[in-house]
């Protein structure tokens, strides 16, 4: 993964995920940078690499992405020039990765929705990783019936 190029970051997330790096399209036209789909959710992850972390502005960018209540809004930023990655997302969105992930559909709410949580990437990797791991035994076992 190369530690200055932004578009080496993007494509370095995508693969970690299973996905490719999300096409901008047109010129100029703003999207996420990868997208990939969850379950019933849909993970909508900006990518930022740069020397100052502004979070307000980072986590505002990438919520103007979300389209709907099943869209998980992530930011991955990696200081410039370093390897660690921090993944932030909100309370509200961490519960529905996590309930995703635990295959639970009894789900209690916190009022607290705007609080940003940060987690170490190979942490998000994991969550990510159960959470496939349990869609694709409860799909089986639903096409099993």
């Amino acid at each position: 993964m190369s530690r200055t190029n932004w578009k080496g970051f993007e494509r370095f997330v995508a693969r970690a995920l299973g996905v490719e790096r999300y096409s901008k399209g047109h010129l100029g036209e703003s999207a996420p940078d990868v997208v990939k789909k969850f379950g019933d959710y849909t993970l909508i992850i900006e990518c930022r690499n740069r020397k100052i972390l502004k979070l307000e502005e980072y986590m505002k960018d990438a919520k103007s992405y979300r389209k709907g209540s099943k869209d998980i809004i992530i930011l991955c930023y990696r200081k410039t020039n370093s390897k660690m990655i921090d993944v932030f997302l909100t309370i509200k969105d961490f519960e529905k990765l996590y309930y995703q992930s635990t295959n639970i559909c009894q789900k209690t709410y916190l009022q607290i929705q705007e609080i940003v949580l940060k987690l170490d990437w190979n942490d998000f990797l994991y969550i990510v990783k159960v959470a496939e791991n349990a869609i694709n035994h409860s799909y089986k076992r639903s096409k099993k019936k």
